[in-house]
């Protein structure tokens, strides 16, 4: 069976496209699109007008894709912004109506679990202690355990696209402005994280895939295979003090930075710093898949 995931995630959208047969999954047709639906969010408790219109145009995109590429069963889901937002069922209303499609709005819990166990898939991993951590848009989502097994799992409200909204007047934020998220961001993990420190850090979404193809660029490898590599502490630090010192199309320019991610990615890279930091940890495992993979097999 041909099956398609779009997922809806507060800074971008993502499709997947693959054939399962029995456990066995092939990836068929990926695509992700920056589409900040939840712009402003946090200010204003809605989604924007202007957001509105741009991701439901992007949905129907993707299912004229889906159409093309034959896929028998369309699953959509979405994270924190429609969770968050006053006029998400209209959002959700408006998309069953243009394309007949429902979306399943996950709880941070569900966001989370699926987050650890899309990640976990295809690394080099032995069953140790993990922490999952997938730094989103509107959402840090957490997860502990173990391959088999998670104990522990938290979304907690700090994502890259959120910071930006509240901090972002200034490009690039200041000096004093940084370490005021800085030490929002260690207040959340103090708050939500109490367990043993993990023996494998295990990065998931934008940020982190974005952080590692910086990376991969300018130490001469830029067809690195990025998924189950490896970034460290000493990396992230020096990734984040490159972005800083330079304005937005600077920052665009960048070997390895993503169309649209340029502008919130200081911000996400402090959530990846002070989640480190936090742990303990000098460097973290990077995965490129994540909850749209879990849901394959659901």
């Amino acid at each position: 069976m041909r099956k398609a995931i779009i997922e809806l995630g507060t800074n971008s959208a993502k499709l997947l496209v693959a054939d399962l047969y029995d456990q066995d999954i092939h990836i068929v047709y990926e695509q992700v699109v920056v589409s900040r639906l939840g712009e402003n969010l946090h200010q204003s408790g809605i989604i924007h007008p202007l957001a509105f219109a741009r991701n439901q145009k992007l949905i129907e995109d993707f299912v004229d894709q889906c159409h093309q590429l034959r896929v028998h069963k369309i699953s959509t889901v979405a994270t924190m912004a429609l969770r968050e937002a006053q006029n998400a069922a209209e959002f959700v209303q408006n998309t069953k109506r243009a394309v007949n499609l429902d979306i399943r709005i996950l709880s941070g819990e569900e966001e989370a679990r699926l987050s650890y166990d899309g990640a976990l898939a295809g690394l080099n991993v032995g069953d140790d202690n993990y922490m999952v951590a997938d730094i989103g848009g509107g959402s840090t989502d957490i997860g502990y355990g173990s391959l088999n097994q998670i104990t522990y799992v938290k979304s907690i409200e700090m994502g890259a696209l959120m910071l930006y909204n509240l901090f972002g007047k200034a490009d690039p934020p200041a000096a004093s402005t940084r370490l005021e998220m800085a030490s929002l961001i260690h207040s959340n993990l103090e708050r939500y994280i109490h367990f043993a420190h993990p023996l494998c850090l295990v990065g998931v979404g934008g940020t982190i895939v974005t952080l590692a193809s910086v990376m991969a660029h300018s130490t001469g490898e830029p067809e690195k295979v990025l998924h189950n590599s490896k970034i460290t502490y000493e990396e992230v630090e020096f990734c984040l003090e490159r972005f800083v010192s330079m304005d937005l199309e600077n920052r665009r320019q960048i070997k390895g930075m993503p169309s649209g991610r340029a502008e919130i990615i200081i911000y996400g890279a402090l959530i990846a710093i002070e989640l480190m930091k936090y742990c303990g940890m000098e460097d973290m495992l990077v995965s490129c898949r994540g909850l749209r993979h879990a849901l394959l097999t659901e």
